[in-house]
């Protein structure tokens, strides 16, 4: 009797063992609203993001990521589908809907038996048989055709501004953060808050005190909401779980005590604009540069803010025993301008607003610490994500991205020598050299080198190297032929190096 109890506790050593050497790890996608590529304290900012920086540290910090749409939507639609804008049709965030039939990540996850959630702002442009006015569709129908998308769970709310707008006309109140400041009695507030109109670009940069508590920020609620999801199911292993945070998007209203955190005073000023012939698009009048610091003060409040939100989502992951054995992805959707180059917003091809923060921390065999300068895609988290999970070749080539793996484990050839962006107009390429902008109203040429902060424009004055780039535009576009709805499931191609 004692050999056949040694014999069996022998076996279950062995199977434990086994099962732990095959088990999947968990995913968390963590991603942030307009968020400046510099603005993390990791990155050598002056600010406080002890949390990030503590992902940074345990993980890959990759310092030139690049998105591929200019906005918020383009570039989510993206990384969801680890495709283009040109494959998924949407360039703009009022654009429609993504071909039927279009591949997704959470789809592919949840097809090998993970379990996927959606929480928070996430923007999607979900394949539709509605043919109605966009503003007339109804809000559960969006709700169902996000769903399908590949998400188990959603607890889908309004970007910052949008929930604060209210539901379209002749529909019910769906927005769940919403009902939570209407159960509150702070609805009315809020909305207030949000009520002034914008009569030009230069009043976007006013800031004022949140008229909420941190707990019922919006973010705040976003990280709460996560952080229960998690405890309540994170035995049901594997997981993938995407919390999508608002801020820091402006306008700029951070809670107490964050607001006013940072000293106005100590906030670089805005580059100026590049010697670009023509004056550049988007650019904002009368503004000083005294406003564009005050706003960076509380653009950096708000970040701050987020750090602290994002810290709970991570306790609870650690809480739960989950914390080594999860995948944390963060990232912004895109940049912002801040004011450099005279710019505000997004939806430009410069770095402030291309650019976004990337890390990925807790991958088996991952570097700890490492800061990755070459050029990455947003995009390239799709296959890297693939790939960590062991999911096969079938799925990893119905996405366009290439495996950040190699940079993150110092192992093997990392497939990318340039990243690539672009609207609908504009087309951009960038490797370790160069960036080049095809546009036909304002065409760029930088020496990322001799000038990283982007301020003397080349165009016309090395033909060699706009041909060259050229090509490089020419060969992706070859590459990643558009979806269409007869052939929705692209194969990538490989470009020539």
């Amino acid at each position: 009797m004692k050999l056949n109890n040694c014999l069996l506790s022998l076996f279950l050593t062995s199977a434990i063992s086994c099962l732990g050497a095959d088990a999947k790890v968990n995913f968390v996608f963590l991603e942030s609203d307009d968020h400046h590529f510099q603005a993390l304290g990791c990155m050598g900012e002056p600010l406080k993001t002890p949390n990030l920086d503590r992902l940074a540290a345990r993980g890959v910090l990759f310092r030139h990521n690049v998105s591929q749409g200019t906005m918020c939507s383009p570039s989510r639609n993206a990384l969801l589908t680890g495709s283009y804008p040109h494959n998924t049709g949407v360039y703009h965030n009022a654009d429609g809907n993504m071909p039927k039939g279009i591949w997704t990540l959470p789809g592919a996850l949840q097809r090998a038996g993970y379990q996927t959630a959606l929480i928070g702002k996430n923007h999607f442009k979900p394949p539709s048989p509605y043919t109605g006015r966009p503003g007339q569709k109804p809000a559960e129908m969006i709700l169902q055709e996000t769903r399908k998308l590949g998400f188990d769970y959603l607890h889908s709310v309004g970007g910052k501004v949008a929930a604060a707008s209210g539901p379209r006309a002749n529909q019910t109140e769906t927005d769940p953060y919403r009902l939570y400041l209407r159960d509150k009695g702070l609805l009315e507030k809020y909305e207030q808050e949000h009520s002034t109109p914008e009569a030009d670009a230069n009043s976007r940069i006013k800031m004022k005190v949140s008229v909420l508590q941190e707990e019922d920020y919006q973010d705040a609620y976003t990280a709460r909401q996560a952080a229960e999801w998690i405890r309540t199911n994170h035995s049901i292993k594997p997981f993938f779980l995407w919390v999508d945070f608002v801020d820091p998007h402006p306008p700029a209203h951070p809670p107490l005590p964050y607001a006013g955190m940072y000293d106005w005073k100590t906030m670089r000023a805005p580059l100026p604009r590049p010697n670009t012939a023509e004056p550049v698009r988007g650019a904002l009048r009368g503004v000083t540069d005294e406003q564009f610091k005050r706003f960076r003060a509380e653009y950096y409040a708000m970040i701050t803010c987020l750090d602290a939100q994002i810290g709970k989502v991570l306790k609870a992951l650690e809480e739960c025993g989950e914390l080594e054995n999860t995948v944390i992805v963060f990232a912004g959707d895109q940049g912002s301008m801040l004011g450099d180059h005279g710019l505000w917003g997004k939806g430009k091809f410069y770095k402030g607003s291309i650019n976004s923060p990337l890390i990925i921390a807790g991958a088996p065999g991952s570097l700890r610490g490492a800061k990755i300068d070459r050029p990455v895609e947003l995009i390239d988290v799709a296959p890297t994500v693939l790939e960590l999970a062991k999911i096969g070749t079938p799925e990893r080539a119905r996405c366009f991205g290439h495996s950040l793996l190699p940079l993150l484990t110092g192992q093997g050839v990392y497939g990318r020598s340039a990243a690539f962006a672009e609207d609908a107009e504009d087309k951009m390429v960038v490797n370790e050299r160069y960036k080049f902008v095809r546009s036909r109203t304002e065409p760029l040429l930088f020496d990322m080198q001799a000038d990283p902060d982007e301020l003397n424009n080349l165009i016309g004055k090395l033909p060699q190297v706009e041909k060259e780039m050229g090509k490089l535009l020419d060969d992706w576009l070859a590459a990643t032929p558009p979806v269409r709805k007869a052939n929705p499931s692209p194969v990538r191609k490989t470009v020539a190096k």
